[in-house]
């Protein structure tokens, strides 16, 4: 691994579990065991070597969820996975929120670059739903889209919601949306983790 790229794994891994305002250019320089001179050698400021941390970051994550997706047998399935790991990240979702208080230019640039991939691909999964009898047809598909999409990108509140088994929450959600094949596909889920 490259010394840039040591870099931002481990200041990903301090902002990530501290939070950004928390971790100074000091503490990622002591951190590498390298001098601060050399971190802003790499990245003329603070705010490109975060853009680099959180590009990083989500693009783990949304590789994450592609590869659980892989493994679903439909389409809800996959969203009841995907739903799943998103709440095993909530710190994502406080770093996101933080990261728009702080740069909300750099937020916003992350966001359009990540948030609008995964709603669509979101809106083209719920097409297949519907084709596959699964997800009701009459359901407004963008609005859906986007309510799952704001849930696994990471809301910044979404640390303060998480239930003691998150699965459950997905149940209500996709349940309303769900065909009677849906929903007895989702039953049998519920089995699972009751």
């Amino acid at each position: 691994m490259d010394t840039r790229s040591y870099v931002i794994e481990e200041a990903s891994k301090l902002f990530y579990e501290n939070g950004i305002k928390a971790v100074r250019m000091d503490d990622i320089a002591v951190h590498c065991s390298m001098s601060k001179r050399t971190i802003y050698e790499l990245f003329e400021s603070r705010e490109r070597l975060l853009e680099a941390c959180t590009d990083m970051m989500l693009g783990k994550l949304s590789t994450l969820f592609e590869n659980i997706a892989s493994k679903a047998q439909n389409v809800l399935e996959e969203f009841w996975l995907v739903f799943s790991a998103s709440f095993d990240k909530p710190k994502i979702g406080r770093l996101m929120g933080e990261l728009a208080k702080l740069y909300p230019v750099l937020a916003k640039q992350m966001s359009e670059k990540y948030y609008h991939d995964r709603l669509n691909s979101n809106h083209a999964r719920l097409k297949v739903g519907v084709e596959e009898g699964l997800i009701l047809p009459q359901l407004d598909l963008d609005y859906f889209a986007v309510t799952f999409t704001n849930h696994i990108f990471g809301l910044p509140a979404a640390e303060k919601y998480v239930l003691s088994d998150p699965r459950k929450a997905i149940i209500i959600y996709l349940r309303g949306m769900a065909t009677d094949k849906g929903r007895e596909f989702i039953d049998k889920q519920l089995l699972k983790i009751a």
